[in-house]
């Protein structure tokens, strides 16, 4: 049993659901992190749904992009965060996550969308200067 990987999830409207580490758990164990977001309120199917309240984040290795944490606060988190605990058990990168092609439009898309926001190469977020 993996305890690192082990998905927790609140039934709440909107749901929460994460795995891993937070940001300060990982600087505390001195680690250099580098976050990844995404607000729902880009997300297509939130739109569609009206439920554009929530975000996905990524907290992920610097150097070497390893996933050490996700964190989800939207409609369908506490099924999606099992998505970011196989990419975790699996030992994936960001750019590996960043790959994952989910179905269009969906919540997923968000998982996808704060991937990229770590490297600051997101699609939809506005580039910042």
């Amino acid at each position: 049993m993996d305890y690192h990987a082990l998905p927790r999830c609140l039934y709440t409207w909107p749901e929460v659901a994460w795995v891993g580490l937070t940001e300060e758990q990982a600087e505390a164990q001195g680690l250099e992190v580098a976050i990844g977001r995404a607000p729902l309120s880009i997300n297509p199917y939130a739109i569609i749904l009206g439920e554009t309240s929530g975000m996905v984040k990524v907290v992920a290795d610097r150097r070497y992009g390893k996933i050490l944490g996700v964190h989800m606060m939207m409609p369908g988190a506490a099924d999606l965060i099992s998505t970011a605990a196989v990419a975790m058990l699996s030992e994936a990168t960001v750019r590996e996550l960043q790959r994952l092609v989910p179905p269009h439009p969906s919540v997923g898309e968000a998982l996808v969308d704060a991937a990229m926001d770590v490297e600051k190469r997101s699609l939809h977020l506005p580039k910042v200067q």
